[in-house]
């Protein structure tokens, strides 16, 4: 009883915030940072040892770059991806933002469990 409570009422959370934007407006708010930082430091879409770096300093879990069908960089892959060598999976429920790389545009997909909130206890 106590798993389909537990189950049943993070489901109910997830479909909330996906309802209300709130996770889309966290994930939009770290686009806009992503863009300021490629720019800023010039960085292409295959630039991994820096966009792991930012994302990583910035607890993001789950971060990939594509153009087209073809994914440039994933989080979670430690080394440089070919073009060409790993498809993206086809899930339609993600939603990507469009960044301007020096090498051209690439979709961006973002995705942070949740917010890292400190408790503090007196």
């Amino acid at each position: 009883m106590l798993s389909v409570t537990y189950f049943g009422g993070k489901g109910l959370l997830q479909r909330f915030f996906f309802r209300t934007g709130y996770v889309y407006a966290e994930e939009t708010e770290r686009a806009e940072e992503l863009q300021e930082y490629v720019t800023q430091n010039k960085l292409s879409a295959s630039d991994y040892k820096m966009l792991k770096k930012w994302g990583t300093e910035r607890n993001i879990d789950d971060f990939t770059i594509s153009r087209g069908k073809w994914l440039l960089f994933d989080i979670s892959y430690n080394g440089k991806i070919m073009y060409g060598s790993r498809e993206i999976p086809n899930l339609t429920w993600r939603m990507y933002h469009r960044i301007s790389f020096k090498d051209g545009t690439a979709d961006v997909y973002i995705y942070m469990k949740e917010q890292r909130i400190n408790i503090l206890t007196y």
